[in-house]
């Protein structure tokens, strides 16, 4: 499931009970004040410290009952090794990497992103975004689901989705039902939306059209139509076109 992250501004204490590297309970005297909304998908993020031993670790709380001096945690987070931690240690809501956008490449997105977190890949120039259910996407894209309108069954497009594009130069030569099957470099995370074709030269005469066909994640299918007799063309016909597509 999809995390939220929840942190909050000047929150810091300390641990008033000692933990091993594989408990996960913590307790502190300042966790009273704590909600109660903490769970699995919607955690708050605690960074603790010991300046002299120059060790750290994150922790994720996701729970944490009313006025309780306990939470239940997620051990090692954000890229960090669980510890063990002694009464007195610090703890605090503090920006941390996974507040920041810089990382090298997409090798280093990081698995366990929380819905809304932003990175600038550094090698290519521009930032993603993860979503809520199509992973790392386009920090920007191209229509909210609200302002694109349905999908090519006719339902709507689920509130989630983060409308995107995709788009080429095709080379291809019909098979025998007159298609010519054409795969996105990088498929859609669910479904396409639309297609768009424009002819650019082929083998195929001014007297046919292209129509897109079949459309799944990964593709379309394109028909080379002839516009006398409305019926495909056969095998073996060349055809150079571009393509937009839509899709989430």
């Amino acid at each position: 499931m999809p995390t939220y992250r929840a942190p909050k501004d000047y929150l810091f204490g300390q641990l008033s009970a000692s933990a091993t590297n594989s408990t996960t309970t913590l307790t502190s005297n300042d966790f009273t004040n704590l909600p109660t909304t903490y769970s699995s998908t919607y955690v708050l993020p605690l960074a603790l410290s010991d300046d002299t031993l120059k060790v750290y670790e994150v922790v994720w709380v996701t729970g944490h009952a009313s006025s309780s001096n306990q939470v239940t945690v997620v051990r090692g987070k954000e890229g960090s090794t669980a510890q063990t931690w002694s009464s007195g240690t610090r703890w605090q809501c503090a920006p941390m990497q996974y507040d920041g956008l810089g990382v090298t490449s997409r090798a280093g997105l990081n698995a366990d992103p929380h819905v809304g977190q932003r990175r600038m890949l550094n090698d290519e120039g521009f930032v993603v975004q993860s979503t809520y259910a199509q992973g790392w996407q386009a920090d920007v894209g191209l229509a909210n689901p609200s302002e694109y309108g349905k999908t090519i069954a006719g339902g709507a497009i689920p509130t989630w989705a983060s409308v995107i594009a995709r788009g080429n130069i095709v080379n291809g030569t019909t098979n025998g039902s007159g298609q010519i099957p054409v795969t996105y470099t990088t498929p859609f995370p669910t479904a396409t939306l639309t297609v768009v074709t424009t002819w650019i030269t082929g083998s195929a005469s001014c007297d046919t059209r292209l129509y897109p066909g079949s459309q799944t994640a990964s593709g379309f299918s394109v028909y080379v139509v002839a516009m006398a007799t409305g019926s495909t063309v056969g095998s073996g016909i060349t055809a150079t076109f571009n393509y937009i597509a839509h899709g989430y």
